[in-house]
């Protein structure tokens, strides 16, 4: 097997990996911790374990689609990689703010605060469907970027 083939492997691979995290996280990940007792515990735990691993396949994808580009200076490899890589900026910009937000509320709100009539719920529940609407451009970048890559390789 060639670089070029071994590059394409990782990168179809790692956008595979990230579509169907970001998938995942919309669909099942969110309504669950909207359901938890104590929502935002929950949303800290899902973020600490999917961030490792979004962060790593954003940036093996990333990483092949442009050695790609640099061996082969097709641009659709160009492309890939740079929208590959916009889930990283866009989560350091645009969702962040609300990361922030839910973590902040973690450590100052207890289980009694979480109760279903309480206007600390309420505000929780609103920073996860904000965040929800928010994690969507990630899943249709991943997901735009996973078939293209196997259309493409």
């Amino acid at each position: 097997m060639s670089d070029l083939q071994y590059a394409r492997s990782t990168a179809l691979f790692a956008n595979g990996i990230f579509a169907g995290l970001s998938i995942c996280i919309h669909l099942s990940s969110v309504p669950s911790i909207k359901n938890a007792v104590n929502p935002t515990c929950v949303f800290r735990a899902v973020y600490k374990g999917g961030s490792e691993i979004g962060i790593s396949s954003i940036l093996i994808s990333t990483g092949a689609h442009l050695y790609m580009y640099y061996r082969t200076r097709d641009s659709r490899s160009l492309y890939l990689g740079l929208l590959s890589f916009v889930s990283f900026p866009y989560t350091l910009l645009v969702m962040r703010p609300v990361n922030n937000k839910l973590f902040a509320l973690d450590s100052t709100l207890s289980t009694e605060h979480y109760k279903a009539d309480s206007p600390h719920k309420k505000e929780v529940l609103d920073l996860l469907n904000q965040w929800n609407k928010r994690q969507m451009f990630r899943t249709a970048t991943s997901v735009i970027a996973f078939l293209i890559s196997v259309i493409y390789i």
